[in-house]
């Protein structure tokens, strides 16, 4: 997986200081291995366990994630879809 130790994820340039600091504490909060792109074959205990992984390689990335699908029965699951800022806002 990845070298990074917990507190080795900064910011990107650019980031204004008055985030900087929420923001690499937020990062730094997950497991360094969560930082890494997802994969195929990942098992989680839960639905809210992958999207708080899913929430921590987003955040680190610069974008942002949303449920787009879920079913309770007859099979418990959920879709994940990713969302960006970009240069025009979508709402």
């Amino acid at each position: 997986m990845s070298s990074l130790q917990p507190s080795d994820w900064r910011a990107p340039p650019g980031c204004p200081d008055h985030v900087r600091f929420v923001l690499e504490k937020a990062v730094n909060s997950y497991p360094s291995d969560w930082l890494e792109e997802p994969t195929t074959g990942e098992v989680f205990c839960s639905i809210d366990e992958c999207q708080a992984r899913l929430i921590a390689y987003s955040l680190s990335q610069g974008f942002d994630i949303v449920i787009s699908h879920s079913t309770r029965t007859p099979i418990l699951g959920t879709t994940f879809s990713y969302i960006h800022h970009g240069k025009e806002t979508k709402n």
